[in-house]
């Protein structure tokens, strides 16, 4: 099968990386087209138009809480043109796990519930999500953290290997 990849055009470090994916893609028997667009064409066919095979679609927000969710939205007004699920895709298990995630009040089964998401976004999700993190994030002489079975461990705070720039 011949795929078209969507990408921003005029960025060397993605071309790079659009290169590698094709070549990655072809290694299992993908054809790919890359498909450099402007900017305004790839906004309408992506986010407007729902429009695409591939695509690399960098979403920016303003809220740091970032709510995976409505990418996943399986209503009408999201899954039509211009709606926030630019997949078309909202798997049952997956929009469940979130509307128990808002309902949820406890802290250890909204932090199971996380999990539950990020593992189902990890394996049953046509897409890889980059995540990145600001530099600073805790102030703290010690994080805490957990253990996949929920119990609570101290994990060691470093500027030099927790942080980039952290003397800064």
């Amino acid at each position: 099968p011949t795929l078209t990849l969507n990408y921003p055009a005029a960025d060397l470090t993605i071309e790079l990386a659009m290169n590698q994916i094709r070549r990655d893609l072809e290694a299992v028997g993908f054809q790919i087209r890359l498909d450099p667009r402007l900017p305004n064409a790839l906004i309408n066919d992506v986010a407007e138009k729902h429009d695409f095979e591939l695509a690399y679609w960098r979403i920016d927000h303003d809220n740091i809480l970032f709510n995976v969710a409505s990418l996943f939205d399986p209503s009408a007004a999201a899954m039509n043109e211009g709606g926030s699920n630019i997949f078309g895709y909202a798997p049952q298990p997956l929009t469940q796990l979130f509307v128990d995630l808002r309902n949820e009040q406890i802290g250890d089964r909204i932090w199971k519930l996380q999990h539950r998401i990020h593992q189902t976004l990890a394996t049953d999700v046509a897409m890889i999500p980059l995540w990145r993190l600001d530099s600073f994030v805790v102030y703290s002489r010690r994080l805490h953290g957990r253990t996949p079975d929920g119990k609570t461990v101290d994990l060691p705070v470093s500027s030099r290997t927790v942080f980039r720039r952290g003397e800064e």
